[in-house]
Order: C-alpha cells, then sequence, then structure tokens
C-alpha cells in the first residue's frame, strides 16, 4: 500500500541522517551574494533540510508539513536550535505572510503533488521580490538510472518492473515544471542535475536494516513484507560487505520571484 504521512509507524522515519555536505556546498554557490534573511522548507518532513537553510546565511528558518507526526520529529530534533519554527500547514496554503521569505526549499515534495501550479503561485505569494525558490525532486530518468552499488534505487525499479510504473505516473517532467515557473512569474529560471549522498553505511547490513524499515523511502511502501524482504536478499548478492554509499540523482529547478 502506498505511503500514509500521517501514520504514527512512520516516526523518526524523516529526521534520522543528515544532509550531504556537497548538497549544503551546491546550495551555497546557488544562492552565493543573495541577502538571505528569512528562509522556508515546504514539505519538511524531520527538519533535515530546513536546518541545512541557516547555513545559507538564514537568521530563521521555518518547516512546514501537513503531517503532525513530521512535525514533532522535526521539533524534537532541532529542539535546542531556537533560529527554526516549524508549523503544519500544506503546499499550496503554507500559512506564510505575503512575501516575508527570502528563500523557498521545496525539496522531494512536487512528486507527492496533484497541483504543481498551485503550489508555485503558493511560493511566488510568500516570497519577497528577487526571492529565490529552490525544487529539488527526481524525474522519471532520474529514478530510471541503471542500479548500482551507488544507485541502489536503480536495483529496485529492476527487480521490481511494477515500481517503475509507479514512478512514472507520479515523478515530474523536467521541462514542464520549467514552464510552469515562468507561467507563475519567476525569472531566470534553470534546471540542472545533482548527485546527492543520501547515507553512508559501515557495513551492507545497516543497509538492509534502513531498507527493512522503509526510512525516508515512500516508494518501499509500495511493497508487501515479503516482496521487501526478497529484495533485501537480492541487494545481498549484489553488495560486498563492506561499507556501501547510498546516492541519487536529483534534478534542480531555481529561478526567482518577481
Amino acid at each position: 500500500m502506498s505511503i500514509h504521512f500521517h501514520d504514527e509507524r512512520l516516526k523518526g522515519s524523516y529526521n534520522s541522517r543528515d544532509a550531504d555536505a556537497d548538497w549544503v556546498k551546491t546550495m551555497q554557490e546557488l544562492t552565493a551574494g543573495e541577502d538571505i534573511k528569512h528562509a522556508a522548507d515546504i514539505g519538511c518532513g524531520g527538519g533535515i533540510y530546513t536546518n541545512e537553510l541557516l547555513k545559507l546565511g538564514a537568521d530563521r528558518a521555518v518547516g512546514i508539513d501537513f503531517s503532525e507526526v513530521s512535525l514533532r520529529d522535526a521539533k524534537e530534533r532541532h529542539q535546542h536550535e531556537r533560529r527554526l519554527s516549524f508549523q503544519q500547514g500544506t503546499a499550496e496554503r503554507t500559512g506564510l505572510a505575503r512575501c516575508g521569505q527570502d528563500l523557498v526549499l521545496a525539496r522531494a515534495l512536487i512528486h507527492h503533488l496533484s497541483d504543481t501550479a498551485a503550489f508555485l503561485k503558493e511560493a511566488a505569494r510568500v516570497l519577497c521580490a528577487k526571492g529565490r525558490l529552490i525544487i529539488q525532486d527526481r524525474t522519471v530518468s532520474d529514478c530510471l538510472l541503471p542500479g548500482s552499488h551507488v544507485h541502489i534505487r536503480g536495483w529496485l525499479l529492476d527487480y521490481f518492473p511494477h515500481l517503475a510504473e509507479v514512478e512514472k505516473k507520479r515523478r515530474p517532467n523536467k521541462m514542464d515544471v520549467l514552464e510552469q515557473m515562468k507561467a507563475a512569474g519567476f525569472t531566470g529560471v534553470t534546471v540542472f542535475s545533482i548527485w546527492e549522498k543520501r547515507k553512508q553505511f559501515a557495513t551492507r547490513q545497516q543497509l538492509l536494516d534502513d531498507l527493512r524499515q522503509r526510512t525516508g523511502r515512500s516508494i518501499l511502501h509500495e511493497l508487501t513484507d515479503s516482496e521487501l524482504e526478497a529484495f533485501l536478499d537480492f541487494l545481498q548478492t549484489k553488495l560486498s560487505e563492506g561499507a556501501v554509499t547510498e546516492a541519487n540523482r536529483w534534478t534542480i529547478w531555481t529561478g526567482q520571484a518577481t
């Protein structure tokens, strides 16, 4: 069955790792020279990336999510960082003030939305003039890259072809998002790809245990327990017993509000 983000069993699933240092560096380069005082992370989950917005120069950052479970995780993990706050809202109705943000991040969000245009309208509303929007998500091409010792997701889709069909239906089209951003009034819109390290595991077993818990991977909720165990058995034939670094390719869209 598909993921249900309000399920109490998801506690800890989206706040149990740190952001990749290379991802932070890419975001710093992207926003270099911009005056970022207030930033918002829409679809913040457990707040992993909300916290990283402070490294881009933000004095304060707010995380928005519709899941109470995720928000409790975020508040618990970041309870000692006074520059962070978290509140309930949706991508289309964030509850944020008009023209109050210098930066809006939407990471791994839009593939869950039925109306990306409505989110872009809301992002344009809450951003200050010249404020920056950064969208990060996987396109179909990103997801369908061949499996490897780094790109574990590719092996998953090879093993379960029906999951490739799930991804094809829910993943955004690179040029469609680009045109939607322009239609919403964003200027200087560009798109590029990055590889982001998800997590380094000291052993193969640590990765297998993480996958077994479906930690932070919504696609795994499409599998039954027995299907997931079959995939884990398959992975043991592919991976050595040593350290594993899991990474994924992502597409980044960015532009500035008018």
